[in-house]
């Protein structure tokens, strides 16, 4: 959003330069002589080939930053499959780790006759 606002600022500072300069001059570069070179194209023209080398000087930190945020994903990706199978090594060992479940035996009461014996029951000898 700062960007936008700092574009939009720098294109209408252009735009009220170029309404207030109308007047040609005389340019030479190197070897090369312009006459009658409007003063506004040559604003126009230093401030696009500023934007094009602050963009080639930021490049290389931009792929670099990309390059490692790649790294750093997949590195994560590669700790999260290792913590999820440390989860399930722990649960696996938990579960062999607890005792068995017992199961729960709820005493009868008078629903049952109790149980008669005929008298003939065989004592073991010992």
């Amino acid at each position: 959003m700062l960007f936008l606002v700092l574009v939009l600022i720098v294109a209408l500072l252009t735009v009220v330069f170029a309404v207030a300069n109308t007047a040609t001059v005389p340019v030479s570069i190197l070897v090369a002589e312009f006459q009658d070179v409007s003063i506004v194209l040559l604003v126009v023209i230093a401030l696009l080939l500023g934007v094009l080398i602050t963009y080639i000087g930021m490049l290389p930190a931009y792929v670099r930053s990309k390059r490692i945020i790649s790294g750093q994903r997949k590195k994560i990706i590669g700790l999260e499959k290792s913590v999820a199978e440390q989860t399930s090594k722990v649960e696996q060992l938990e579960q062999k780790l607890s005792p068995p479940a017992v199961p729960v035996v709820t005493p009868v009461t008078g629903s049952q006759p109790p149980i008669e014996s005929s008298g003939n029951s065989i004592d073991p000898v010992i």
